[in-house]
C-alpha cells in the first residue's frame, strides 16, 4: 500500500466531500491492509453506542473515525499542494515515493525509513565501515 500511518492526504470522495472539505489536508490515522482501508483523522466520524463496562461505567456515547476505502483518498504532495498519484522509484537509499505531477519526492512519514531491495547496491560507507570492524575484532582476538 503506498499510503503510511501519519501521511497527509486528501479525501477525493465521501459524503462530505463537495462542502468545506474537499481538497483539506488530513492525517492517516491507522492503515488497515487487509480491508484496503485507511482511517483518516477527522473523516466519516459516528456516534458509537458503548456499554458500561469497568472502562466506562456509565456506558454512552462515543465519537469514533471509522475507516474509508483507499480509493478514495490522494496523497498531499507539499510542493504541489493537492492531492497526487504517486509512483516509485528506486535509489542507493531504497525505494522511494516519487509525486507523479511534478517529479518530487514524497516524504515518509517521520520515523519510517525507505524500505530496501535485496537487488540494490551496499553503499560504499557501509563497505568500510564493516571492513574496519572486522579489522578491530582481528586485531582483539590476537591480543
Amino acid at each position: 500500500m503506498k499510503i503510511k500511518t501519519g501521511d497527509m492526504v486528501v479525501v477525493i470522495a465521501g459524503k462530505r466531500q463537495k462542502s468545506d472539505y474537499q481538497g483539506v489536508p488530513r492525517k492517516v490515522l491507522k492503515v488497515l491492509p487487509s480491508q484496503n482501508k485507511v482511517v483518516v483523522e477527522g473523516h466519516r466520524v459516528v456516534k458509537k453506542h458503548v456499554r458500561p463496562s469497568k472502562d466506562r461505567p456509565k456506558g454512552g456515547r462515543i465519537e469514533k473515525e471509522y475507516p474509508i476505502d483507499v480509493s478514495n483518498v490522494m496523497l498531499y504532495c507539499e510542493h504541489c499542494e493537492r492531492g497526487v498519484r504517486v509512483g516509485s522509484k528506486f535509489t542507493a537509499e531504497g525505494k522511494i515515493r516519487v509525486c507523479r505531477s511534478c517529479g518530487k519526492e514524497v516524504p515518509l512519514p517521520k520515523g519510517m525509513r525507505p524500505k530496501r531491495s535485496k537487488n540494490l547496491p551496499v553503499s560504499a560507507e557501509k563497505e568500510n565501515s564493516s571492513s574496519a570492524q572486522g579489522e578491530e575484532k582481528a586485531e582483539e582476538g590476537k591480543e
